[in-house]
């Protein structure tokens, strides 16, 4: 008897649950009961897909939470066992917010593509079908496997179809997802492009959640392209429409916008020196997170707030305690993109303690999901020949530029490390500038050009908020020191 709800209800145990199918089969009913209870999960499946986009969380998953392993059998009764693909479609189709609410990503892929590719159904879905499991295909994907050719695929899919048949909500949805794969590949022109298209729509239909959602995700685009300045400037007009409006509706996108905003917010800031604010930003999206009992939203803050803070911070350990919470996360839900993207900090973590550590697994695993060597400036760090290959304008060049100089002979290593300090104070990127600069000064010292060594610390250094706890501050001071200072 379950009576912590609005309506008091019972669940049998499956054993007696079991018990009691067994003796229907006896008595010959089985079949027309298992039909009606069929039809009555389509209904409440329906139901809870239009109350979805209208009741709060906390209320939906009130009223709704317990039909959930509902649906499952019977998935399993009609599609899986055949009994009624059609029906079994149908509420497969109602199923989106059940694999949001409770990140059931991997349950959902299982589900999904093998009906998208198995050739007896081809001529069963409706193009309304395909396009809804597409996207819906799309979104697990994206979370459960990280940015795969399979998840483009089915994104582009559920756009082109969504374009067909005019549907503004899936083509938001392909936007979005669109959009985050093209940034986790590197291919930051086209995530930009995808951006802007979902504020166009958002505008046009005056949708003010998809909008706020728009300028988040623009806000991103720009801080990876370098533009900082212009990326704080979407990420906290998206927060403040956020703030003003709300919405009961948070993860119509995968994940809770606001939260993310405040993840993605505290690395603009770091880049921008203000490393206090943007460690007290991230953690207050963990907690934020945390207090919504969402994990997926939870995991995009602890890896692109928490632990990302952390790192540029040189904080190991404060790195390892947000990492080992995203991988257990991760792991007990098989979110496998956030499990390996937490395995990269929690492996950077150990080698900045023990340098001769190799992580040849990992890298196999990051190139097998297909996720940009540049996404991320750890992956340099852990392999300096990364930082020998080409590079696209990104929102973390100067620190590639500076990793990049080991390789160079010394007479090389100063004109490279200008390049690098130049190319931070063209992006308004003060944090890479300050740990440019520590290395360009310690150059300078060596050939006894201490004046200008000095000159340089103090100009970032005044750029910089006053934030002792930085590791970048404290070596730069110790310079300082040592330069009479």
């Amino acid at each position: 008897v379950i009576t912590q709800v609005p309506v008091t209800r019972f669940r049998l145990l499956e054993t007696l649950r079991q018990f009691a199918c067994d003796k229907l089969r006896q008595q010959g009913v089985y079949p027309r009961l298992a039909a009606q209870f069929a039809d009555y999960c389509h209904r409440q499946a329906e139901q809870s897909q239009l109350d979805w986009y209208r009741l709060p969380t906390k209320q939906w998953r009130a009223r709704y939470g317990s039909i959930l392993n509902d649906l499952r059998s019977v998935l399993q009764h009609t599609l899986t066992e055949g009994a009624n693909p059609a029906k079994g479609l149908d509420i497969l189709q109602a199923m989106t917010p059940f694999w949001i609410e409770y990140s059931l990503y991997h349950e959902c892929q299982r589900h999904i593509y093998p009906l998208l590719s198995e050739a007896r159904l081809q001529g069963v879905l409706t193009l309304h079908q395909r396009m809804d499991l597409s996207a819906a295909a799309g979104k697990a994907s994206t979370w459960a496997k990280g940015p795969t050719p399979e998840t483009r695929s089915t994104w582009q899919t559920a756009l082109s179809l969504a374009e067909q048949l005019d549907d503004n909500e899936i083509r938001l949805q392909a936007y979005y997802g669109l959009w985050l794969y093209y940034l986790r590949t590197g291919k930051l022109d086209l995530s930009l492009h995808h951006a802007q298209s979902m504020c166009t729509l958002a505008q046009a239909i005056n949708d003010t959640n998809a909008l706020a959602t728009g300028l988040r995700i623009l806000g991103v685009s720009w801080h990876f392209l370098g533009q900082h300045a212009l990326g704080r400037d979407y990420l906290q007009q998206s927060l403040e429409r956020f703030a003003i409006d709300g919405s009961d509706h948070v993860f119509r996108f995968g994940l809770d916008q606001e939260t993310a905003g405040e993840a993605f917010l505290s690395r603009v800031l770091w880049v921008q020196g203000e490393y206090k604010t943007a460690k007290q930003i991230a953690w207050r999206a963990v907690k934020k997170a945390a207090r919504l009992q969402h994990i997926c939203s939870l995991c995009c803050a602890l890896a692109e707030g928490a632990c990302m803070t952390a790192a540029l911070d040189r904080n190991p350990r404060w790195v390892r305690k947000a990492a080992l919470w995203l991988i257990e996360l991760a792991e007990k839900h098989d979110l496998y993109f956030w499990k390996t993207y937490g395995e990269l900090f929690l492996h950077w973590a150990e080698q900045f303690s023990q340098p001769n550590i190799k992580q040849t697994m990992l890298f196999r695993s990051l190139r097998g999901m297909g996720l940009d060597w540049q996404y991320s400036p750890l992956l340099s760090e852990m392999d300096s020949r990364l930082s020998q290959q080409t590079l696209h304008e990104n929102w973390c060049t100067p620190e590639l530029m500076r990793l990049s100089v080991i390789h160079l002979p010394i007479c090389a290593q100063r004109q490279q490390l200008e390049l690098a300090l130049n190319k931070a104070y063209q992006q308004q990127a003060y944090g890479w500038a300050l740990r440019i600069v520590c290395s360009l000064a310690t150059l300078l010292i060596e050939i006894g050009e201490r004046v200008v060594a000095k000159q340089l610390i103090t100009e970032v250094l005044s750029h910089i908020d006053d934030s002792q706890h930085s590791t970048d501050i404290r070596n730069a001071l110790e310079l300082c020191a040592r330069l009479g200072g």
